[in-house]
């Protein structure tokens, strides 16, 4: 059987990463990782952005996961005009447009983290 990670929401403290709570001020969680110091042992400039993108990441993955799934129902399960014979016929164009949107939606907060 897979082990599951730690629950979301991670919080990025400085440079370390910990899960399972939900700001930095909780003693609960698991600490993930450290991402190091510069050599005066303060927190790396680096390893401070390194913390923050892996907890956004990790963060996005359940909405990601949620959206990939909506796009594929949203689609009737079309994901190439090639997988069958009808292509995108039977998708409306209202649908599509929605899928567009939303697709356009999870780039722009994906990229504002960047």
């Amino acid at each position: 059987m897979k082990a599951k990670h730690t629950p979301t929401p991670w919080v990025a403290d400085g440079h370390n990463v910990f899960g399972g709570r939900s700001n930095k001020k909780e003693i609960n969680g698991v600490a993930i990782c450290s991402q190091g110091y510069a050599p005066d042992l303060t927190p790396h400039p680096l390893g401070v952005a390194n913390a923050s993108f892996i907890v956004t990441a990790c963060n996005a993955h359940e909405a990601l996961m949620s959206d990939l799934r909506w796009i594929l129902d949203a689609t009737g399960n079309k994901v190439h005009p090639q997988d069958t014979a009808k292509g995108w016929e039977g998708v409306a164009v209202d649908r599509l447009e929605m899928i567009a949107a939303r697709v356009r939606s999870a780039l722009a907060e994906g990229e504002s983290n960047d």
